[in-house]
């Protein structure tokens, strides 16, 4: 079987400060790739393997669980979850995700404006992109934070890459930086379509 056959039981989620944002990660109801399914991050724990975009399947070495309440103050809105719709960025499938999450971008876009083959921008630099903005929730969403050993890009359902860190903060993808990000959008935005890395060979799907 994929999955160990003692799982341990899913981690406690606790309250998340509102004065500081949730780490980069997914919120309920977003499924990552695994070797038979789609599968739920809100399912996934310590010692599980996912699917990843270069490195095939990778065991998560840490798994944490928040209740993130989104405050009614615009001094939190920066913390709000980021909802990035289907289509906006390639993906098939409706995504929310953390604002320091990072979403893959790769090919020649990437080589021609930073000469790497792939680059990552944060959630939160996309608000406003083909639609995608700050999801404002009256009640408490779950929060998850995949921790591995070395950093990997995730295959959400639909098509979107995640890029994770491993420890150290060190990212697969080139990270950029804000001004960076707006170079990459507005030439996305001249693109039929944001390019993406090429999706692996998985027997399931």
């Amino acid at each position: 079987m994929f999955f160990k056959g003692s799982k341990k039981a899913a981690p406690a989620a606790l309250p998340l400060r509102l004065d500081r944002a949730p780490s980069p990660g997914f919120f309920a109801g977003l499924r990552i790739g695994t070797r038979y399914a789609w599968t739920d991050v809100l399912a996934l724990s310590e010692g599980d393997a996912v699917l990843t975009a270069q490195d095939g399947e990778q065991e998560i070495t840490d798994v944490r669980q928040g209740i993130f309440s989104v405050s009614h103050t615009a001094a939190a809105a920066r913390h709000w979850p980021i909802e990035i719709p289907a289509e906006a960025f390639g993906n098939e499938e409706v995504a929310m995700l953390a604002p320091s999450t990072r979403i893959v971008v790769s090919g020649e876009i990437a080589i021609m404006l930073f000469d790497t083959p792939q680059v990552s921008i944060r959630a939160d630099d996309l608000v406003g992109f083909r639609g995608i903005k700050r999801a404002r929730w009256a009640n408490g969403l779950r929060h998850v934070t995949l921790c591995f050993q070395k950093p990997h890009t995730l295959i959400a359902e639909g098509g979107l890459f995640i890029d994770l860190p491993g420890r150290g903060g060190v990212f697969q993808a080139t990270p950029l930086d804000g001004r960076q990000s707006r170079l990459l959008l507005r030439h996305l935005n001249e693109a039929p379509k944001a390019v993406r890395p090429a999706k692996p060979e998985i027997s399931w799907i």
